[in-house]
């Protein structure tokens, strides 16, 4: 790595979260969720199903901070016109934004992980349980590279249609979490990644990340490994989302309730509130990060 990637990176880091420290309490809340459910969990799974549930915790885990208060890093940096002026590549730029990519990856995924870690049935062992960190750290990875390329892809083009994907993934994190219990009598069926009753995994990316904990561990690490390798590229390769066109076209969402617009306006806003009201109903909505942020916790 050169130093033009260590300034970019030391400087990418410095201005997150406007310089103040790192984000102390998604940690802390994240450790709290899974140090519960995966205490609760941890008697009644073999290694692998273990790994599946802690690893789906984990992916749910970081997914939503990905779409609300980090979102930033997935998306068009405001600052890309002024650091494209600087002496260095198009590849340093973007190996600097993956590896800042990564360490919040890393650092939200931990919350979750080092619980999981601890709590982990005894069959596990302490390999096991550094297998299960690794896997974490190559699931979150996969997870934000596919968002990242998700909003490569939607932002700007069919942005409504990305708000809609993000409000059913709230949705499917809500209710996993909410489910998620009702869950683990099914998974103590299932020791192994591939299994004959067992070809869901093939299609579900944290039984990919699980498989090490399984029988056949030499086998089952090529899955994950691949899987993370094509990830990092995603993350090299994929242009940041293409900046923002300004426009006064409505917002889908906004035309959508405009009946409980007018419910509002007549019933519940007093006069003297009206223009307070209409200014924000109608100025929100045309600010990007309000839509991309807010709009899916309607999920």
């Amino acid at each position: 790595m050169n130093a033009r990637v260590l300034a970019l990176l030391r400087a990418r880091l410095s201005g997150a979260n406007r310089g103040t420290d790192l984000p102390i309490a998604p940690l802390v809340m994240h450790g709290l969720i899974a140090g519960v459910l995966c205490g609760l969990a941890r008697g009644a799974l073999p290694p692998f199903a273990y790994g599946v549930f802690a690893l789906s915790i984990t992916g749910a885990l970081v997914a939503i901070p990905l779409l609300g208060e980090l979102a930033y890093l997935l998306r068009a940096d405001p600052a890309q016109e002024w650091v494209a002026a600087l002496p260095a590549s198009p590849f340093d730029l973007r190996l600097a934004r993956m590896l800042h990519i990564l360490i919040a990856l890393a650092w939200l995924a931990t919350g979750s992980l080092l619980p999981a870690a601890i709590f982990a049935p005894g069959a596990l062992g302490v390999a096991g349980r550094v297998l299960l960190l690794l896997g974490g750290l190559g699931l979150v990875t996969c997870v934000g590279a596919f968002l990242l390329l998700l909003q490569s892809a939607l932002s700007n083009r069919a942005e409504a249609l990305l708000v809609l994907f993000q409000t059913a993934l709230v949705i499917g994190v809500v209710v996993g979490f909410v489910m998620g219990l009702r869950l683990v009598p099914w998974l103590t069926g299932f020791d192994a990644f591939g299994a004959a009753s067992a070809e869901w995994t093939w299609l579900y990316p944290p039984a990919w990340f699980a498989a090490p904990l399984g029988t056949d561990v030499a086998w089952a690490a090529a899955l994950p490994v691949a899987a993370a390798l094509v990830a990092l590229g995603v993350l090299v390769l994929t242009p940041p989302a293409a900046a923002a066109r300004r426009g006064r076209r409505e917002p889908l969402l906004a035309f959508l309730l405009r009946p409980a617009r007018a419910l509002a306006t007549r019933f519940w806003v007093r006069a003297d509130e009206r223009a307070a009201f209409d200014f924000v109903y109608d100025a929100l909505p045309l600010e990007r990060e309000v839509v991309l942020r807010t709009y899916p916790m309607v999920g």
